[in-house]
């Protein structure tokens, strides 16, 4: 028996079918969807629960939203709670600074943060910041011992000058170096406590170096030793920079008899018209003597660009240079005058002295500089058959020396000489990424038996812009306004072409 298929029903059949097929098709997408749009959510949800720093990527050129490996190694290796408080209200919060604190907090677990409204809470601002205390400023605190941060410790603003543009503002992030030092402070409670010779037309330290001694826990007080007649008791190390007088032979006196009994001593002079034969005669008791006069430098490759007054010395290998070795930093040095030292008078004293800076052998010395119409080598300039040191540091046991410290070891006198002030100043220091600030920052270290302190640079905010000469200009306009659009028509064309054939 044949089966008769009804024609005519089979459109509605396939209809069926298409639509159970749809409705399966509907349901399988939408559960799909559903479960995609689940997962989503809890990988957001897990994402965000992540440490900013697994998170968020810095695509800054110099670095503001990352932290360096010397905070890394202070923070992480906390064993004692803190808590750092944001000074601001709501809704006026610095971005830059709350990311800061999240990389603190995600570095270790001993890290608290809160948020502070200084209208609310005038009591605790007061309390550990005072009545000038600005908003978005941070205050750190652990146990008794506190630090207040202030906003404009956190964003460094000053003012150069261009030949082309005047002064001209610059601004960099220093939260990290601030916030680790304030870290540090109250977490070891170690202060140095540092006086600075005055009365003898000593220069006081430029702003930047200032902030990087602060940020090293430095504390730096004046002295004047025909007032005091005396060096405190409570002198960690004796500053003196850029006298443009001579001491007195009764300061001259206190100052030998303090390095005999193991004092500590940073100083820096410059090539001067000046004599200064008590403070020289002092330093000669170590075999260290000044070439007067100012160094030029005859080998291109140890001075900055024309200028071979600008000095950019062979460093040698110390305890003080290690780091600044190992960066591959180099250091500016200009309007120097050289050292000389006496091997001799040194062994008598008990003294090592280690050189720190060298010129090349192709140094000069112009002795007669301010008059000198050229920086050309003359037969009057002094040579030296392997170079001028141009930085020195001395250590040699103390008369007192069988007096021991609060370590059990025996004093010692220690002394880093530089033979130019210019060293410290905050535009030669920004030259070499500020590598000169870090040699003395590590120099004032080494003389205080210190470990290696806070050396982290502030990150430049300003923006860099691409300078083109008239003649550059005309190339790019050539080649981004003629040769690359011709080069697209071009590719264009073959393109079309061979579609065309297929």
């Amino acid at each position: 028996m044949k089966r008769k298929i009804n024609v005519k029903a089979v459109p509605k059949k396939i209809k069926m079918l298409a639509s159970k097929k749809n409705v399966r098709l509907g349901t399988y997408t939408t559960v799909t969807t559903a479960v995609v749009i689940a997962l989503l959510l809890v990988l957001n949800l897990s994402v965000r629960a992540l440490p900013e720093k697994y998170t968020a990527l810095d695509t800054t050129s110099t670095g503001v939203y990352s932290i360096s490996d010397q905070t890394k190694e202070i923070v992480g290796g906390l064993e004692q709670d803190l808590t750092i408080y944001y000074i601001v209200q709501e809704g006026s919060e610095d971005e830059t600074v709350l990311h800061l604190l999240e990389n603190y907090k995600d570095l270790s677990g001993h890290v608290k943060t809160e948020q502070v409204d200084p209208v609310e809470n005038p009591n605790f601002v007061n309390q550990y910041a005072g009545s000038g205390a600005n908003t978005n400023s941070l205050v750190v605190v652990s146990g008794d011992r506190s630090r207040y941060v202030d906003y404009y410790d956190i964003y460094e603003s000053e003012y150069n000058y261009s030949d082309t543009e005047g002064y001209v503002q610059s601004t960099s992030f220093n939260g990290e170096g601030a916030l680790t030092s304030a870290i540090q402070y109250v977490t070891s409670g170690e202060v140095i406590t540092a006086y600075a010779l005055e009365g003898h037309g000593e220069s006081e330290m430029d702003s930047g170096l200032g902030t990087a001694v602060e940020q090293a826990n430095m504390m730096v007080n004046s002295l004047n030793l025909l007032t005091e007649g005396e060096i405190p008791s409570d002198c960690d190390y004796l500053i003196i920079n850029g006298p443009t007088a001579d001491l007195s032979s009764s300061e001259a006196k206190i100052l030998r008899n303090y390095l005999k009994n193991g004092g500590r001593l940073l100083l820096m002079t410059d090539c001067t018209s000046e004599s200064l034969p008590n403070l020289y005669d002092v330093m000669s008791d170590y075999g260290v003597k000044p070439v007067e006069g100012m160094v030029v430098e005859g080998n291109q490759n140890y001075f900055m660009q024309n200028y071979a007054n600008y000095l950019v010395p062979e460093i040698e290998t110390h305890d003080i240079t290690e780091p600044i070795m190992s960066s591959g930093y180099y250091v500016l040095m200009p309007f120097a005058h050289g050292l000389s030292v006496d091997a001799d008078a040194a062994a008598n004293a008990d003294a090592e002295v280690s050189v720190l800076l060298q010129t090349s052998d192709n140094a000069y010395v112009k002795q007669n500089w301010e008059n000198a119409d050229s920086a050309d080598q003359s037969a009057e300039d002094l040579t030296a058959e392997e170079g001028f040191p141009l930085a020195v540091a001395i250590s040699a046991s103390a008369e007192a020396g069988d007096e021991a410290n609060e370590d059990g070891e025996s004093a010692e006198t220690r002394i880093v000489w530089y033979a130019s002030t210019y060293l410290g100043y905050d535009q030669m220091n920004e030259a070499v990424s500020g590598a000169n600030f870090d040699l003395l920052v590590n120099s004032m270290n080494w003389i205080c038996d210190q470990e290696e302190s806070i050396t982290i640079h502030p990150k430049s905010l300003d923006q860099s812009y691409l300078t083109l000469t008239a003649a550059q200009s005309s190339r790019w306009t050539v080649v981004m306004v003629v040769l690359i659009p011709a080069a697209l028509l071009i590719a264009g064309i073959i393109m079309w072409q061979r579609r065309r054939k297929l």
